[in-house]
């Protein structure tokens, strides 16, 4: 289901973002990513990402499958995560609702129907 529909409702759980990889990606048509970070990516002290998210975002971009951030978090905190992966990102999202969602969407140039809400 897109993601910006009435509802979100998952078409797929994933126990952990590793489980999200750029095969399941291929084989599922998906070109792009919205991620949060905290717990999602990192724990909240996690400052910066771990180099198991390096390594993820890595063979995503490899790829060719795009990822951006949305966080409900502050700007410090987004932009410190983000400074050495240099991805869109948007601080203060305000999710569940669909504006920080949309201008990720636009900034990945994606098509919802080919990005996951991760």
């Amino acid at each position: 289901m897109p993601i910006f529909d009435k509802y979100l409702r998952p078409d797929h759980i994933f126990g952990t973002f590793r489980e999200l990889t750029p095969d399941f990606c291929r084989q599922n048509g998906i070109r792009a990513i919205i991620s949060d970070i905290d717990n999602t990516l990192v724990t909240y002290d996690d400052a910066e990402p771990t180099p198991d998210v390096r390594a993820w975002m890595a063979a995503l971009a490899d790829a060719g499958v795009s990822v951006a951030f949305v966080s409900n978090n502050d700007h410090e905190r987004v932009e410190l995560f983000n400074s050495s992966l240099d991805v869109p990102a948007f601080a203060k999202g305000g999710k569940p609702l669909t504006g920080g969602l949309k201008r990720a969407l636009a900034a990945l140039g994606s098509d919802k129907s080919e990005t996951v809400l991760l």
